[in-house]
């Protein structure tokens, strides 16, 4: 039935949002489908994606900002990743104030994510670097981070972490004169690395912790021992270096130097103090390691004897007192700057993204609370259309009529009324049963709401009683609809041989206070003088559309 009426135009509105949130969540899953699988695919292949090479370090840095850039659909381990790689080159390009920046980043996403590996892998990235700016304490604070991760029971799957994380330990122990726990921890690093399934992994991390353990040895005086780990291995050549020079050079090619220098100043062996000492300043003066430079140095001086005189040695000692004295001091400026900014710029992302999310969860309640209003609304118009409904025909009931009555009643306005009977009712039900009353009932509604135009409504008005309301400006016009009706309802090839018909009564007048007995004695007059008619009023006189 077509209708002219704010609800209608609720309907279309409610179904027109309803198609609306289809669509757009058929096109977000389908969108967020499409990136999941990008982005997988992206990051499978990142790190074969990068040079790492000094001259290409930019580019690679611009294809990592390029990822970030889009952003679309990355989750937080994905994040994490990107950040911890950004942070690497920013490591290897010497720049720390982006290093940390992107590091405190990097951590931030890896907790959210609970990429247990990358987070302990981070942890020991930092803690190496502040090992290697001679800030012991710092380092053993984020490595304890490191442990509190292990120790917790989650699984650390990437046993070549493991071993960095037990050689650092190592590290710590050494530096704070504990020679037994260091070398107990360079033991567990060679063994983790030995679970490692690729060969030149396991060769490469188990040096690294062989050549810590000599300088252990060293830290304890025990040159033999230290001696017999040094001449097992030899130093890499530079040209053989990969991706992976740094790593190379901070935890195998500097040691290594080291120990040997230690060992030829023991030995009072010149020419391998000199090569050593070339090697090692070249690698602090690449990377920046002055500290340690200078304490190469001072180590070297002191061993050649270059202060000649009675108290050289004594000297030596109080200016490498105050020496320590000024670097530590610089240092600590320099890590709590470093420390700060590390903090300031973790914090600053959670922030932003404490805020994102609460921005995410607010809109996400408008729209919910939208969607349920909607639902409501749609529900409470279904609810309300259906109690005005004949569950039988599909028609408008009384009460709907009844409350149309009034309203046309209140309006004064020239209305106008069908009232319609269908002949001999009760006959077909008697003949061919309750089921095929119903069918005739429902189908009489479908041709009067086939014949009605928007301005008409249809009701069942009770048993086999209809009625229709019009708002025509003309009797014809309604006389015209209620014949058109009539005829269709005799001519509908109706089942069984049946032979269906109905009779009307017209009412037409301004106001509705009488407009339905005026209807009905109408219809009871047509069915007074033969059925299957219209009857109505002119001029007070009562008529019927056929044989007049």
């Amino acid at each position: 039935m077509k209708k002219n009426r704010p609800w209608r135009f609720l309907q279309i509105t409610f179904t027109v949002i309803a198609v609306i949130i289809v669509i757009v969540t058929v096109l977000f899953v389908r969108d967020y489908i499409s990136c999941t699988k990008k982005n997988e695919t992206i990051f499978e292949t990142l790190d074969d994606s990068l040079s790492y090479a000094p001259a290409d370090r930019q580019e690679d840095l611009d294809y990592l900002n390029g990822i970030l850039k889009s952003r679309k659909m990355l989750s937080n381990a994905q994040l994490g990743h990107l950040y911890e790689r950004m942070a690497y080159l920013y490591n290897l390009d010497e720049q720390p104030l982006n290093y940390y920046k992107y590091a405190a980043y990097a951590l931030y996403y890896l907790e959210k994510a609970d990429s247990y590996d990358k987070q302990v892998n981070l942890y020991c990235d930092l803690c190496r670097y502040y090992l290697n700016h001679d800030s012991t304490d710092r380092a053993r604070e984020l490595l304890d981070k490191a442990h509190a991760i292990v120790d917790s029971g989650v699984e650390i799957n990437d046993c070549m972490i493991m071993s960095y994380y037990y050689r650092l330990y190592g590290i710590l122990e050494m530096h704070e004169g504990k020679y037994d726990s260091a070398h107990d921890y360079l033991v567990q690093a060679r063994n983790a690395a030995a679970m490692h399934s690729n060969p030149g992994f396991v060769e490469d991390y188990k040096r690294f912790a062989y050549i810590q353990d000599a300088l252990v040895y060293l830290y304890e005086g025990n040159y033999t021992a230290a001696s017999c780990i040094v001449n097992m291995y030899q130093p890499i050549d530079d040209s053989q270096m990969n991706m992976y020079t740094q790593i190379l050079i901070a935890d195998y090619q500097m040691p290594y130097y080291e120990a040997k220098l230690k060992l030829a100043i023991y030995e009072a062996d010149m020419d391998t103090m000199e090569e050593c000492m070339s090697k090692y300043t070249a690698y602090c003066n690449e990377y920046n390691y002055y500290q340690k430079r200078l304490d190469c140095w001072l180590i070297y001086t002191k061993a050649v004897k270059v202060i000649e005189n009675g108290r050289a040695e004594e000297f030596f000692d109080k200016t490498l007192n105050i020496y320590n004295a000024i670097i530590a001091a610089q240092n600590a400026e320099f890590i709590d700057f470093m420390d700060v900014t590390f903090d300031s710029n973790y914090e600053e992302l959670r922030t932003k993204e404490e805020t994102h999310s609460k921005n995410i969860r607010a809109n996400s309640i408008i729209i919910i609370s939208i969607a349920i209003i909607i639902s409501i609304l749609i529900m409470i118009y279904y609810i309300y259309k259906g109690s005005r409904k004949d569950g039988l025909t599909g028609l408008l009931n009384r009460a709907a009529l009844d409350k149309a009555l009034i309203k046309l009643n209140n309006r004064g306005e020239q209305s106008s009324l069908i009232m319609i009977d269908i002949d001999d009712f009760k006959k077909v039900n008697d003949t061919y049963g309750h089921e095929q009353g119903d069918f005739v009932l429902r189908t009489i509604a479908e041709i009067i709401l086939s014949s009605t135009t928007y301005d008409c409504y249809s009701y069942r008005y009770g048993g086999e009683e209809l009625a229709i309301t019009c708002n025509y400006g003309k009797l014809e016009l309604v006389l015209t609809l209620a014949d058109r009706i009539r005829y269709e309802i005799e001519n509908y090839s109706w089942p069984d041989g049946m032979h269906v018909t109905v009779s009307m009564g017209v009412a037409y007048l301004r106001g509705a206070l009488d407009i339905v007995s005026v209807a009905d004695n109408n219809l009871y007059y047509t069915k007074r003088h033969g059925k299957n008619n219209v009857c109505y009023e002119e001029k007070g006189e009562k008529k019927l559309m056929r044989n007049e």
